[in-house]
């Protein structure tokens, strides 16, 4: 269930049928000049609806408030938060989703940012210490595949394949140069060339495992929870 669809009277029913919420967090952060400028967010919203297809639960807006992204390096259209502002964020949507009644909280990083990844988990565990009514878990990708065949990256074939998986057309290899090697400082892509190793298919078996292993997570959250 989409929270920002839903009629009050349905969200109430969830809440009390799966008090599951899942907050997807992304950045404002170029990715090469193939990639949608949303990569971050719309990779964690697209992850958050696919978990939420399987155990149920809520899903709220994705919210762009990335911080560590590239705009210091001089990409256009990259925004960088504070520390101090997604760390605010972070509190208050933790205590408000579980002011709401919700009992677990998934929050799903598409952006990632070292030191925002940080900020969040630091959140989270503050969050989960202080209190009982709820349990909150920080989670991004690469903490749960594990796989040598979807290694980290930032724009490369690993984060391009997702983009061509869940956004049929949105992605446009022919933007990026064809003489050269790729790099961070130029081209902002790290990882593997998305020209030779992107695809769809990559991209689609990349959220199936994604899926599967986080959502195994997640019913073990609701056990401890419930216990």
């Amino acid at each position: 269930m989409e929270f920002a669809t839903s009629l009050p009277g349905d969200l109430e029913a969830e809440i009390a049928r799966v008090p599951i919420a899942y907050l997807p967090w992304g950045a404002h952060e170029w990715h090469g000049a193939h990639n949608p400028l949303g990569l971050d967010g719309l990779k964690a919203s697209f992850l958050a609806n696919e978990i939420c297809r399987e155990m149920g639960g809520v899903v709220f807006p994705t919210v762009y408030c990335g911080h560590t992204t590239v705009a210091s390096l001089g990409f256009p259209c990259s925004l960088e938060f504070d520390e101090e502002t997604v760390a605010a964020l972070a509190r208050d949507y933790l205590r408000e989703l579980t002011r709401a009644g919700f009992k677990i909280i998934i929050i799903i990083l598409g952006h990632w940012g070292v030191r925002h990844g940080e900020v969040l988990r630091r959140e989270v565990a503050g969050f989960n210490a202080r209190q009982s009514a709820a349990l909150a878990w920080a989670v991004q990708e690469n903490e749960i595949l594990h796989e040598p065949d979807h290694p980290d990256d930032h724009g490369g074939a690993e984060e391009t394949s997702f983009m061509m998986s869940l956004l049929p057309g949105k992605v446009d290899l022919s933007r990026l140069p064809k003489d050269r090697e790729l790099s961070f400082q130029t081209d902002g892509i790290l990882g593997e060339d998305p020209r030779t190793g992107a695809s769809a298919d990559r991209g689609t078996e990349a959220v199936r495992i994604y899926v599967q292993r986080t959502v195994e997570r997640i019913k073990t959250m609701l056990e401890e929870i419930n216990a």
